[in-house]
């Protein structure tokens, strides 16, 4: 399950996720992309304990803060400004 809430953001990442995909498919298959990415879910906020109980077997899940004010592709409106 791939969860962003900005949409280029999203955009860019499954881009270059599906690059690494077609480069090493043993390692990365188009398959697993494709579930990754057919999720509505766009903020992590979102996640509950039912939906994870809905999903079922989950290998891995990671979550983090928001780095829109240090990405190179995000907005760049640090924090720090």
């Amino acid at each position: 399950v791939y969860v962003e809430r900005d949409v280029r953001t999203r955009a860019a990442a499954e881009h270059h996720l599906r690059k690494v995909s077609a480069q090493s498919p043993g390692l990365l298959p188009a398959s697993v992309l494709d579930e990754a990415f057919s999720g509505t879910l766009r903020d992590v906020a979102q996640i509950s304990q039912d939906w994870l109980r809905q999903q079922g077997r989950m290998d891995i899940l990671v979550a983090g803060w928001e780095c829109q004010e240090f990405s190179q592709a995000g907005i760049r409106d640090s924090c720090y400004a």
